[in-house]
This record gives structure tokens, sequence and C-alpha cells, in this order.
């Protein structure tokens, strides 16, 4: 009796075992978890306040023709004209690493020669901006800016901004039709608020 009772209690601990490897190999690691950002979800016009600051997408604009600096810079594929405001927290910050997300998961960033106008903002100091990325024609219905609150990591472990741009595929297909030349400008204080920072 007392050598079945130890090989049943043998085969329960060789089975507790087996299912607490099952289940700990499917679980995140440490790491994997630290590293995943903080996603704030919002839409054109709804502000998002991430650790660097408040950003708010203001809207869209399309075109094959883009003049900056005296240059203009054309393209077969389609110029997504992304303003934005962004108010620095605490320290000057800069919206840098902002990037364009497709529908089906390409990435796209603001595409040189073209250069982001978001310079780094000021405490308290609301600035305007406008980020031309350079994109094809299918990655503009469903499309998704995505703004991390520091350059380095892309938002791995810190906050994330994912706007929804509203680009539904009939608005895709009007921007898609805007062919005449748009002017991108530098960066444009818009306001400050009281107490200089958030």
């Amino acid at each position: 009796m007392a050598t079945t009772e130890r090989t049943l209690t043998g085969l329960v601990t060789i089975a507790a075992l087996a299912i607490g490897v099952a289940v700990t190999s499917r679980l995140p690691s440490a790491d994997s978890i630290a590293a995943q950002p903080f996603v704030h979800q919002a839409a054109i016009g709804e502000t998002v306040s991430l650790r660097t600051g408040q950003v708010t997408v203001d809207g869209v604009d399309a075109t094959t023709a883009v003049k900056q600096s005296g240059t203009t810079v054309k393209t077969s594929a389609h110029w997504l004209l992304v303003t934005m405001r962004f108010t620095a927290a605490r320290e000057p910050s800069a919206l840098a690493g902002t990037t364009l997300k497709a529908a089906d998961g390409r990435t796209y960033s603001a595409t040189r020669p073209l250069q982001s106008t978001c310079g780094a903002g000021q405490p308290g100091i609301t600035i305007r901006c406008t980020i031309p990325f350079e994109v094809p024609a299918d990655a503009l219905a469903g499309a998704h800016l995505l703004v991390p609150a520091a350059l380095l990591g892309q938002g791995a472990g810190d906050d994330l901004a994912d706007v929804d741009l509203g680009i539904s595929t009939t608005r895709a297909a009007e921007l898609a039709a805007i062919t005449e030349p748009k002017t991108v400008t530098g960066v444009t204080v818009v306001g400050a608020q009281a107490g200089g920072g958030s």
C-alpha cells in the first residue's frame, strides 16, 4: 500500500511540475512586459498626456508635391501631412520618433529631404507643426500616428500615443486625388499655459 501511495504521489508531483512548466513557458518574461509601451489611444482633436507633454493631432492633408524652405519635393506616391500641437511638460522636449502606421502594420517615418517642422517645445508653451510622410495610396485608409514620449526606444517601457487619423476608404480616395502643392512651414507658437507647464 505504501508503495502505491508513493508511486501515486510521484506521478501527481511529476504531473504538477509538467503543468507548471507548460504554464510558465506561455507567460511573458518580466523583461518583455517592462519593454511594452503604455499605449494611449486617441482620435483627431483629442489630447493625449504623455510623460514628456501633451499632444493633439489637429488634422491631415495630402499632396504629391510639398514646398518647404524654398524647395519643392514631388513624389509619385503621396505626402500625408499630419498637423499637430505639442506642449512640453516639465522640461524642453521634442516630438522625435513619430511614425505613421498603416492598417496592415507597415510603418513610415518622416522622409528626407523634407524635415519635420516639430522642433523642441518649451514647458507650458504650445507649438503647432506639420510632419510629412511619404506613403503609397494603399497606406492611407486606417492609418494611425504613433508618438513616443521620447525618441530612444520608440515607446518601449514608456508612454506612446496611438492616434487614429480617421481616414476611411472614402477619405483616403479624396486625399489620394489631391495634387496641388502644399507648403509646410516651420513650428508655430500657438499658446501658453498658466504656470509654465503641465
